[in-house]
């Protein structure tokens, strides 16, 4: 807790282990369950059918907290109906918990807290509840490939459901997150405010993925396009992601050291050829042509 305000982080999953997620969401769970003021991690779970809340259940230890979308989100199915029943399911139950004063952390299972991130979130964590300020958003860099990282990315402009710390107290009811995570309603006008991180949470999408996890996630959302004509290859759909970090975003090389702790200890010395993380499936180039 800080000030009397139960930490929760939140974050949503459905069958982890059939779409390449285990390894970096174990991770994930870790290092927030790390943080000494965190006092829950809530897993949402879409009624995975592999053993997704075993796994995590086992990763975050007593932290662990369990909700289940009263809907199934189907392992072949992405939409944003499916996204809006599960992230909802996330701010029904912090509202649900008899601590009238909450701070959720809203997190995807891809992304790692580092070290420097949980010292500074704690200090950015009091200062929101000293403020009249509902929400703060964070942000975050990508683990392009094993020796290279992103920018970090810039703030989202409006409240959503990842990469926001909410405040959760007496005088604001939260109620349902908007269609394409377009805001929130709320009982009342919400302030936020942007902070000048100094420390990131690391993203490791897809990182972990093999040929076959990225045809799978093409052919459940392409680009999170309701109405695409024609599904890209995996190659065609790893240039694309490719040229959008280095052109919108930008990289740099960096050492071992600057991944998280949690994604040395679990993940990152067993990549092999295999795994997108390694070399980006040989596109590895593609960063350095002009």
């Amino acid at each position: 807790m800080i000030k009397d305000y139960e930490i929760i982080v939140a974050t949503i999953v459905t069958n982890i282990t059939k779409t390449g997620y285990t390894d970096v969401a174990i991770a994930a769970c870790k290092s927030w369950a790390s943080a000494p003021y965190v006092d829950k991690v809530l897993v949402v779970d879409g009624q995975s059918i592999d053993n997704t809340t075993d796994i995590l259940r086992e990763a975050t230890g007593k932290k662990f907290d369990l909700s289940i979308s009263h809907e199934r989100w189907e392992l072949d199915s992405w939409s944003w109906n499916d996204l809006l029943t599960i992230e909802n399911k996330v701010i029904s139950t912090v509202n649900a918990y008899d601590n009238p004063n909450k701070i959720l952390i809203f997190c995807p299972s891809d992304n790692i807290f580092t070290e420097n991130y949980i010292e500074e979130c704690e200090k950015v964590i009091g200062e929101l509840i000293d403020s009249d300020i509902d929400f703060i958003p964070y942000t975050f860099q990508k683990a392009v490939a094993l020796n290279f990282l992103s920018r970090p990315y810039p703030p989202m402009q409006h409240w959503r459901p990842m990469d926001t710390i909410t405040k959760f107290q007496s005088d604001i009811v939260w109620g349902d997150i908007l269609y394409r995570e377009a805001g929130i309603n709320a009982s009342r006008p919400i302030n936020h405010a942007y902070y000048s991180w100094q420390n990131f949470v690391i993203c490791y999408d897809m990182f972990k993925f093999t040929r076959e996890n990225i045809a799978h996630k093409i052919s459940r959302h392409p680009g999170f396009s309701d109405d695409i004509d024609e599904l890209p290859s995996v190659d065609e759909y790893i240039n694309t992601y490719v040229k959008k970090i280095k052109n919108n975003i930008g990289i740099y090389p960096c050492g071992m050291e600057e991944h998280p702790k949690f994604a040395r200890d679990t993940f990152l010395f067993t990549l092999n050829d295999t795994h997108f993380g390694t070399n980006l499936f040989n596109h590895f180039v593609d960063f350095f042509r002009d």
